[in-house]
Order: structure tokens, then sequence, then C-alpha cells
């Protein structure tokens, strides 16, 4: 069972979770690709990045990308009926 502990953070320490966060994700993907070979997505193709730096192309992902429309609705709650 786990237990969950309420935290007090500041404002500040609050704006600086996704920074960290994506310190934290660089910081993996380094050590990951020092020990082996990583394959990730970059700039619509899929890359393979073997331990000694050489980055290999796999596959032009491009047409796997889909356009989503933005929506400008505007959500609105429907009123409750009393019965």
């Amino acid at each position: 069972m786990t237990a969950f502990v309420a935290m007090k953070a500041s404002l500040r320490e609050e704006e600086m979770i996704p920074h960290l966060a994506v310190e934290a994700f660089r910081h993996a993907f380094f050590h990951a690709s020092q020990s082996s070979s990583v394959v990730y997505a970059k700039d619509q193709y899929l890359l393979k990045q073997s331990s000694n730096g050489e980055i290999e192309v796999l596959k032009n992902i491009a047409s796997y990308y889909i356009d989503v429309p933005v929506s400008e609705t505007i959500l609105k709650r429907k009123k409750k009926v009393a019965f």
C-alpha cells in the first residue's frame, strides 16, 4: 500500500517542474545512448543512434502524422432539470 504525503511547494518550485522534467529526459536519453543503441522519432523520421554516435535513418514516418483541426467550440455544462 502506498501512502501519499501532501507536499507544499512554492509557485516558483511548481513552475520549475516542466523544466526539470525536460532536463531529466535529456539526461536519461544521454545515458541510454551511451550504453546501447536508441531508436527515436525526430523531424518525421525514425532514427537509430548507436552507442558510438552514428545515426541511421530507419523510416520516414511523415505519412503517419495527422493534422488535427482546432476546434473553437465552447464547452458548456447542461442545465440540470429538476424532476
